[in-house]
């Protein structure tokens, strides 16, 4: 990971993301789980998000489809998801300036 605290931020929001997929009834296996987060706490990873990407090119995020629908799931069943829900603040802010043409300054 290349930023202080990035891997236990990274951890806890896969946590947040595989409590809300286990209560849907589809449980990531531990070998899933086990893989992603080597994948995202590797040291010096590079690894990144689509949507990060796509908010690095100033394109349009899919905010609303992925971490919207999950919220919604999540909320249903009782679940506080608190890093997924200010990922999806920071995101939607940024997509409704992209929408209404004012960019990222």
């Amino acid at each position: 990971m290349a930023v202080e605290g990035g891997a236990d931020l990274a951890s806890a929001v896969l946590k947040e993301c595989s409590d809300v997929a286990a209560a849907c009834g589809y449980p990531p296996s531990e070998e899933f789980l086990a893989k992603h987060h080597a994948d995202i706490t590797a040291p010096g990873s590079s690894m990144t998000s689509s949507m990060y990407r796509d908010l690095i090119k100033g394109a349009s995020v899919e905010v609303d489809t992925i971490l919207g629908d999950l919220l919604d799931r999540g909320h249903k069943l009782g679940l506080r998801t608190p890093l997924v829900q200010a990922a999806f603040v920071n995101l939607s802010i940024y997509q409704r300036r992209r929408d209404r043409g004012q960019g990222q300054g």
